[in-house]
């Protein structure tokens, strides 16, 4: 069906004018909030299409299809100077945004074979979708804004999918003479939906089921099989580019391990030790071992591998399986799913959606019509399949939860247009303005000012991240192992430049998280000489741990000491990140040895003076406190057994913001005679003489603090270093 005369103008002043809006709208979004990556997948997949991580941009993504991998690859080696990766995760909402907004200028009024579109052609209500296009923006700021922001590669491709629908549900039938353009326009939302995340795709999917067959209903379906044959052309086109790339038998096994991995940590989860102590011994691992794995830190301990993820896979799944019936697990995912539907997890979007399935369900039943309730119950009842799915797997996050209330928003805003009929046109536009003003009073500014407090409030977290990235560049002769425990929320804002290094990767790594055992995982280390981690740990000076104050990390130490018998680990250096304090950890060989509390023969303090002795009880949960800020006087008494060589002492705490401040250092042989020593420090908590000093006797003396923040000084477990 051909066009009105004119209305070919309609569509590209449409499409521009959408265009503009969609581009003032990001632009001061970008301006007042900013865009901020969500979770650190986006980090590492980020960092590999960069070239940051091995040094070379590459497409292997992992989650993101290797076509989309590909082409950030290839514009990174093109314009290596721009965030590719950051810019194409936005562009999906921006593309998603603008394609909406096409097709409410073009297409408002027309949709489901409405009396104008079948009595006139394609009708173009350019003027009539302004209205629909301000209510439009400001659901889309209530609902989604505070996920676009949040960067991530799920809701990126909830947001392409729902476009697709979307496009598809506001356009003619097939039976209307829907243009193959119009159908290439799905088809496209579509494969870029599946390039980004292959389940979000076949969550698209499965609403986009209901949507064609009650758009076409019986007489269009022939009509409408070109889209389902081009979307399935395109979208089966990138799944075999994807599988072509992955290939190599390298890749094929960590594909086989990763599945494994995701199985133990997402579904059955990691074993407690002491409730599972059989299936470990089976398997050969300790419980320092299994304390690393379990904190996704595996490559901790060299004796760990591909096959001791699959065999865990296995046995676990064994076990799983017998401690829990299918039923106890079918309940557990009705549980899990029902638990997705809270106002105070998803805000509005939850609320909504379910309104409208149930106006719909009114909508249908004003019909009388029998198939039209049968067709609600069906899709009602698929959407329950995809929920009970995925809580039947045991693991249902936030970030799916928004995809799948995203989907059945726009699905039942869809099928509420289309089962209106007629009464859209004869009051759509007076439904509108209802609309465009009720939403303007339902707390739109909030919703703005809510993405722009999440967006602030992991600022720390992206510090963080910005900060131990400079420190490793700082010192590129040195090889950095990030604690995945530690930086598990640490992600980074979206830049328009790329401020990675260029032609090289940045010397740190995670020493777990889902690359570990990959064919990038091994190019990197094999980069920098480093065959086992807790080798290269605990023997190379130029190999350092990073980890948050909170997080000591005593399997690791005691893994290090059996293997390698590295017992002293030092702080090389603080880095002060505002919420977060990362400890730069050095490992020392057996030329050094700690001194804790079964060396000394007492220690006291002349503030609280009763809980001094907590300081050097071996038990890191126990802490002397000073129970008042810090003041100049205070002083602390280490006695050692005998006299040592000491070459320096730690301060462990919990808060970093309780180490002392301008501390005096004496030492005495023989507790009488004590002379005042120089010691370089590490953010105030290790403290090391240029040489090893002969004492038994260690008093730490407060001068008067310089900053009136007024913390208290605070010590969980001293420990002294002394030369073997």
């Amino acid at each position: 069906m051909r066009l009105k005369k004119g209305c070919g103008k309609a569509y590209i002043c449409g499409i521009g004018l959408a265009f503009l809006i969609t581009a003032v709208y990001f632009l001061a979004v970008w301006k007042q909030i900013g865009f901020s990556y969500a979770i650190n997948d986006d980090i590492n997949m980020r960092d590999i299409a960069s070239g940051a991580y091995t040094g070379t941009p590459d497409g292997h993504l992992i989650f993101v299809l290797y076509p989309l991998g590909f082409a950030l690859k290839s514009l990174y080696r093109i314009w290596p100077g721009i965030e590719w990766y950051g810019i194409a995760l936005t562009g999906c909402h921006v593309l998603s945004m603008w394609v909406m907004l096409s097709g409410i200028f073009l297409y408002n009024g027309a949709a489901g074979g409405s009396a104008g579109s079948q009595a006139g052609g394609r009708r173009c209500f350019l003027g009539n979708g302004f209205p629909a296009a301000a209510a439009y923006l400001l659901l889309y700021t209530i609902l989604w804004l505070p996920q676009a922001v949040r960067v991530q590669f799920s809701t990126c491709a909830a947001s392409l999918g729902a476009a697709a629908l979307f496009w598809y549900g506001m356009g003619p039938k097939g039976a209307e003479g829907r243009t193959v353009r119009e159908d290439l326009v799905t088809a496209a939302l579509a494969a870029l939906c599946l390039c980004v995340r292959i389940e979000v795709f076949c969550i698209t999917g499965a609403f986009a089921l209901p949507l064609f067959f009650y758009k076409e209903k019986k007489e269009g379906v022939f009509k409408g099989l070109r889209l389902v044959f081009l979307t399935g052309v395109l979208c089966l086109a990138v799944f075999t580019a994807d599988r072509l790339a992955y290939g190599s038998q390298e890749w094929k096994d960590y594909l086989s391990y990763n599945q494994s991995r995701s199985n133990v940590y997402d579904f059955y989860e990691v074993p407690v030790y002491e409730e599972s102590r059989e299936l470990y011994e089976t398997l050969g691992l300790s419980a320092d071992t299994v304390q690393a794995i379990s904190e996704a830190n595996m490559l901790a301990d060299d004796s760990v591998s591909q096959e001791t993820f699959r065999q865990m896979d296995r046995l676990a799944g064994q076990r799983y399986r017998r401690q829990f019936s299918a039923a106890a697990r079918l309940r557990k995912g009705i549980r899990l799913a029902g638990e997705n539907f809270s106002p105070s997890i998803y805000g509005y979007l939850s609320g909504t959606a379910v309104f409208l399935w149930l106006v719909l369900l009114w909508l249908l039943i004003c019909r009388k019509k029998r198939a039209g309730l049968l067709f609600w119950l069906g899709a009602v009842c698929l959407q329950g399949a995809l929920w009970l799915a995925l809580g039947y797997g045991g693991r249902l996050p936030e970030r799916v939860g928004y995809c799948l209330h995203l989907c059945s928003f726009v699905t039942a805003f869809l099928l509420c247009k289309m089962a209106w009929g007629r009464n859209w046109e004869r009051y759509g536009y007076l439904w509108d303005r209802v609309l465009f003003f009720g939403i303007a009073a339902l707390l739109s500014w909030s919703s703005f000012d809510r993405a722009a407090a999440e967006a602030k409030g992991g600022q720390d977290a992206r510090d963080m991240a910005d900060l131990i990235e400079a420190y490793c560049l700082d010192h590129p002769d040195n090889f950095y192992f990030a604690d995945v425990y530690s930086l598990s929320a640490h992600t980074g804002q979206v830049h328009f430049t790329n401020r990675r290094p260029v032609g090289r990767d940045v010397n740190y790594m995670r020493m777990g998280d889902w690359m570990a055992f990959s064919p990038l995982s091994e190019e990197k280390l094999a980069r920098h000489g480093i065959d086992s981690v807790t080798e290269s740990l605990a023997t190379d000076d130029h190999v350092f741990l990073l980890t948050r104050d909170d997080n000591p990390m005593e399997y690791l130490k005691r893994i290090c000491a059996d293997r390698f018998g590295a017992a002293a680990w030092h702080v090389e250096d603080v880095l002060n990140c505002g919420e977060f304090h990362i400890y730069v950890y050095r490992i020392a060989g057996k030329e050094e040895r700690v001194l804790d509390y079964q060396s000394f023969e007492k220690v006291q303090a002349n503030v609280n003076p009763a809980e001094g002795a907590l300081a050097a009880d071996g038990d890191s949960s126990t802490r002397w406190n000073s129970g008042e800020p810090q003041q100049a006087g205070m002083a602390f008494d280490i006695v050692l057994d005998q006299v040592y060589p000491v070459t320096g002492f730690r301060l462990d705490l919990f808060f970093y913001e309780d180490h002392p401040r301008h501390l005096k250092i004496y030492t005495s042989e023989d507790g009488e005679t004590f002379t005042e020593r120089q010691a370089a420090s590490a953010g105030q908590v290790e403290f090391t003489f240029a040489e090893p000093v002969s004492c038994k006797n260690i008093r730490l003396i407060l001068e008067e603090p310089e900053d009136e923040e007024g913390w208290n000084w605070s010590v969980y477990e001293i420990l002294v270093f002394a030369q073997e």
